[in-house]
């Protein structure tokens, strides 16, 4: 059947069944747990010195212990690998020395993880092109081969290397962000602050809005995307970066891209601890710094809050999920919402009421949901299992709890707020995907890792379009039947203007049925060919009709002569798709003699998938295209 998927200007609480022995034994043993555990002592695991030098990091399996135990000593726990036996993560040197001493076996894997990653870096760019990535490696990496054979989305022409291991300073995003601004100031706001407090050393922190009329604040679900809480976990904020970026290159050609733009009010703040993210880069500015907190100034001489355990809803729950020590890595600061990076987020989120949120950290792989307090389960998670088991599709990301996916207990942190925070806004729901296998993983694998996500950020479109839709009553993530499968419909752009309906002919009918209204395709059987109605105000004479698929190659091409005419005219396109393979096409209608020659969709770099063309402004149409858009074939 052939499904299109394009639309231009027309003209005319579900009950969840609880496992009450499990759930109630799990909590029996947490909070026996917690009474066998010693209680962290600030003296006893100190992650970083009195003074300003950064700590020395090193990957190392712990034996004889758990995640869960480590976290009620007040080291952080909330990456790595899990097993039986041990625990292998990253801590710092002093906790080390310091679980050595209580009697813990330790095997050191790398010596100092910082100097590692940076000296991977620079091996990795070794003999690469200036400004290009370098190969993309795929051995072990468990996700490398869902991605070569998911839907890649192509490479943003402006997603090249950062300068500090490949990943973006603090200046180089900002400047990112500047540089959409001025390419698509329709779409892209300008960068402006997130709130109103600065930094503990005075630093803005920054948002942008994305929006098909930006600067209006319309009656559209807002969705929200954060990145680098954790000052030592850059790869999201390439992530987010990415996606941006390819939201740009593809609106009006890609119907993802399109409808998330045109039907949300999207907001991105990348790097959400800049305090932490610039003193990284003061102290490696090749790469692999691992300070993870803010720059706040504590009593004791302690440095930093972990602004993922600062967040108000159940902060300071208990002393497995944060610490009360300043020391500690998962310090979760003097009280809730202490930090101004929080309070700024916070104040935000309940001025703008967030449908949907991702709050991207690095690494394991995974797509954490709350409850993070607590091993209990939230009201919807039918939903959230349903959205996060089609949102993992492309990377192969575990899904779940902390507790379903590392094991360990969390609190005061931010997807339990969104989603728990019910007083000053109405439920968020909200993810925290973890990225990758590293905290500065290897500069090849960068863009990979990001095409992973971008089908998970463009899902948080659709569920908040269709949450929305379902209010007050709400439930759903997605339906309407997913969406007519999936985004509709990219807007047709230029001068022409087309009837929102789609027809087809088939061999027991003489003529032709309007299947669709904008916004609502449908799937329908294809035998003989594609119909599109369309209105042209301006003399035509004749144009050419040419049909791509999305690796650039033209598939179909045919003269379109409607007969001469001035003024309004309507006319029907037709064609014959009944050899057309499964997959999806691009279509572009170019009136003879109009601009520069169209060149279709052009490709991008190594391993990109094909673009169009940014080649008459706003239109974001092929050079000399007067009328564009996608569909879908599906046998």
């Amino acid at each position: 059947m052939l499904r299109f998927s394009f639309a231009g200007q027309a003209s005319g609480p579900q009950a969840f069944l609880i496992l009450s022995f499990c759930l109630n034994l799990g909590l029996f043993l947490t909070q026996a747990l917690q009474a066998l555990v010693p209680m962290e002592h600030p003296a006893a695991f100190a992650a970083e010195p009195m003074g300003e030098e950064q700590p020395r990091y090193q990957r190392a399996r712990v034996y004889g212990t758990s995640a869960l135990q480590l976290t009620a000593m007040g080291i952080g726990a909330d990456h790595g690998i899990h097993k039986p036996t041990y625990v292998e993560n990253v801590f710092a040197e002093t906790e080390l020395q310091q679980l050595s001493g209580l009697g813990y076996a330790v095997e050191i894997l790398v010596d100092d993880v910082a100097a590692f990653s940076a000296q991977r870096a620079r091996e990795a760019f070794a003999g690469t092109a200036k400004g290009q990535w370098p190969v993309v490696p795929t051995a072990g990496d468990p996700a490398a081969q869902l991605r070569a054979d998911a839907d890649d989305f192509v490479v943003p022409a402006d997603f090249t290397p950062g300068s500090m291991g490949g990943f973006y300073t603090l200046e180089e995003v900002y400047a990112k962000l500047d540089s959409l601004h001025a390419r698509h100031p329709e779409l892209v706001s300008a960068r402006m602050p997130t709130g109103s407090l600065l930094t503990h050393e005075g630093r803005t922190q920054y948002m942008v809005k994305i929006s098909d009329n930006v600067s209006v604040d319309e009656a559209e679900p807002n969705v929200l995307y954060t990145a680098l809480q954790h000052a030592r976990e850059p790869n999201g904020m390439m992530s987010v970066v990415f996606y941006m970026q390819w939201l740009m290159e593809n609106y009006g050609t890609d119907p993802r891209a399109t409808y998330v733009v045109d039907r949300c009010q999207l907001y991105f703040v990348p790097v959400a601890n800049p305090d932490g993210y610039a003193y990284n880069q003061a102290t490696n500015p090749g790469g692999g710094g691992m300070w993870r907190k803010n720059r706040s100034s504590n009593a004791g001489g302690s440095r930093g809050v972990d602004l993922n355990r600062n967040w108000p809803f159940e902060w300071g729950y208990d002393n497995l999920g944060s610490s009360g020590s300043g020391f500690s890595d998962v310090f979760r600061g003097s009280g809730p919402a202490s930090e101004p990076e929080i309070a700024n987020l916070v104040a935000l989120s309940t001025e703008r009421n967030f449908r949907m949120a991702l709050n991207y950290h690095s690494f394991g792989n995974y797509l954490i949901q709350p409850w993070g307090y607590a091993n209990v389960p939230n009201a919807d998670q039918s939903l959230f299992t349903k959205a996060q088991n089609r949102m993992t599709a492309d990377n192969g990301y575990l899904a779940g709890t902390s507790f379903a996916t590392v094991g360990y207990a969390a609190n005061g942190v931010s997807d339990d707020w969104f989603y728990g925070e019910q007083m000053l806004k109405d439920k968020t729901f909200a993810w925290s995907p973890e990225v990758g296998t590293w905290f500065w993983p290897s500069p090849a694998e960068i863009a990979p890792q990001a095409q992973g996500n971008v089908l998970q950020n463009l899902l948080l479109g659709l569920y908040a379009v269709r949450y929305e839709a379902s209010l007050p009553g709400a439930a759903p993530l997605a339906t309407a039947e997913e969406e007519s499968a999936e985004f509709p419909a990219a807007r047709l752009t230029g001068e022409t203007q087309t009837h929102a309906d789609l027809a087809h002919t088939d061999h027991s009918h003489a003529d032709s049925s309007p299947l669709a209204a904008v916004g609502t395709p449908v799937p329908h059987p294809v035998h003989t060919q594609m119909r599109i109605p369309v209105q042209w105000h301006a003399d035509l004479g004749s144009a050419t009709i040419r049909i791509y698929n999305l690796t650039g190659g033209l598939v179909a091409e045919q003269q379109w002569h409607p007969g001469g005419a001035s003024g309004a005219f309507s006319g029907m396109l037709e064609m014959d798709a009944s050899g057309w393979p499964e997959g999806h096409y691009h279509f572009a209608l170019i009136p003879d003699g109009k601009g520069p020659q169209d060149q279709g969709p052009q490709q991008g770099g190594a391993g990109q998938r094909a673009r169009t063309r940014d080649a008459v402004g706003a239109g974001h149409s092929p050079a000399g295209a007067s009328l564009q858009g996608h569909f879908m074939v599906v046998r």
